[in-house]
């Protein structure tokens, strides 16, 4: 048998063993594996509908499809800005690139590519030029003294409430995960990472990866007490 045949194999394997630990139930077909030739990773074939990489993705982080009812918080210009336009403009997640933002997703999965120079900058930083996004939480958060004084001036900004569903195609409305290495089971993209490049020698590149990083953040910093959820049109 063909030595990219045994790899795809045990790819397959190491996949199902995975998503069963993780509960999941989706029905695989081991044809969405590919294992290119004079390569050292495995990826899902171009012709899939990519079902292994959302799997992932859903698992950990569940896209909103229904309406819902989120808050959004914001300082005095921008509250009047949005009531004048009618509009929530999206911003630029480049702001917070000081906060640990898309560095800990790449770091804590051994995406050492995205920490690398591009002109100078971390080729994470030039994802994050192409992301542009609205943050939300709960209607009613826990920590609402905080929300008002760290996103709305203290308290001289605004509070809106939004009930949205996402209807454009290329528009995620998503929770962010909020992980810790130390003190939380690895993610599932870590474990499968882990498995098959320690068991078949190649890196596992699963689709839609360099956008998630946008919808995870470390625990311990405080941002888990904002329970937020982000739209993003990507």
């Amino acid at each position: 048998m063909h030595h990219t045949m045994l790899i795809q194999r045990r790819v397959f394997g190491i996949i199902k063993e995975e998503f069963v630990r993780a509960g999941l139930k989706t029905v695989l077909d081991i044809n969405d594996i590919l294992v290119p030739l004079n390569s050292n990773v495995v990826i899902e074939n171009t012709s899939s509908n990519g079902l292994i990489s959302e799997s992932i993705i859903e698992h950990h982080f569940p896209k909103i499809t229904t309406a819902v009812e989120l808050a959004h918080f914001t300082d005095y210009k921008c509250c009047k800005g949005i009531i004048e336009s009618g509009e929530l403009q999206l911003a630029s997640i480049l702001k917070w690139i000081s906060e640990s933002e898309f560095r800990s997703f790449a770091e804590t999965h051994g995406l050492h590519g995205y920490s690398e120079s591009s002109n100078g900058d971390p080729y994470y930083k030039t994802l994050m030029c192409d992301l542009f996004y609205a943050s939300f939480t709960k209607r009613e958060p826990n920590n609402l003294t905080d929300m008002w004084d760290t996103y709305a001036e203290r308290g001289t900004g605004a509070k809106f409430v939004f009930k949205m569903k996402v209807v454009q195609q290329r528009s995620e409305l998503r929770p962010i995960l909020y992980h810790s290495s130390s003190k939380n089971p690895p993610t599932l993209i870590k474990s499968l990472s882990d498995r098959i490049l320690n068991e078949c020698g190649r890196h596992f590149v699963m689709r839609g990866i360099s956008r998630i990083g946008a919808f995870y953040l470390p625990m311990g910093y405080g941002y888990e007490l904002e329970d937020e959820s982000r739209l993003f049109h990507f």
